[in-house]
């Protein structure tokens, strides 16, 4: 028995110094030490581009509508329509159909007294029309819209576009994103117009 102990305990004293001295395998623990990380920054460029590219997609297409309506002197719901059309021809098939678009025609009118700086000078809508809208708001005929001081500086019409585009994200489950489970990319695009003073809408 003594002489097999003897046996063993060389043994085992050489695997232990084989162990501590084996250096195979030990790129494979170092990948899976990094892997984690490396994959994570990759999903999350992933989604950075894919939410960049949909709020691009967003403004380019309320800025070009709002654009063509400010081209015309005056306008009617089938140019409008048309005007929308371009704007969903402008979106992939992916975002086209979650997107809406409401646009509203907005003079600013002097007041009594008035000059430039006067905080009374106010926007009011003279017409609207929408497309697809589910949650942005449309006011009404005669209401109050909340220009920005610049354009309430000047007498004249603006014609406004805003868009709304409610996505759900690649991997949103990792992703902390709405109630609703989606991203919201909002945009407003303000445009004067260009062949008149104002730019009137016969049915809307």
């Amino acid at each position: 028995m003594k002489h097999l102990l003897k046996r063993i305990a060389p043994t085992k004293g050489n695997f232990l110094r084989r162990f501590r001295k084996d250096e195979r395998g030990i790129s494979m623990v170092e990948f899976a030490l990094i892997s984690p990380a490396l994959l994570s920054m990759y999903l999350g460029a992933i989604v950075a581009t894919h939410m960049e590219h949909a709020s691009t997609a967003v403004g380019k297409v309320t800025s070009t509508v709002a654009d063509i309506i400010a081209q015309s002197p005056v306008v009617d719901r089938n140019i409008i329509n048309g005007a929308f059309a371009a704007g969903d021809a402008m979106m992939s098939q992916q975002y086209a159909d979650e997107l809406e678009i409401v646009l509203t025609g907005v003079t600013v009118e002097p007041v009594p007294g008035d000059n430039s700086n006067n905080p009374a000078r106010q926007g009011r809508v003279v017409w609207t029309a929408s497309h697809q809208r589910r949650t942005l708001s449309q006011p009404g005929r005669g209401q109050i819209y909340p220009l920005p001081e610049w354009a309430t500086k000047r007498d004249g019409f603006y014609v406004v576009a805003k868009g709304r585009l409610k996505q759900t994200p690649l991997y949103g489950d990792y992703f902390n994103v709405g109630a609703d489970g989606k991203m919201t990319y909002n945009y407003e695009n303000i445009f004067v117009p260009r062949s008149s003073l104002t730019t009137e809408c016969s049915n809307c």
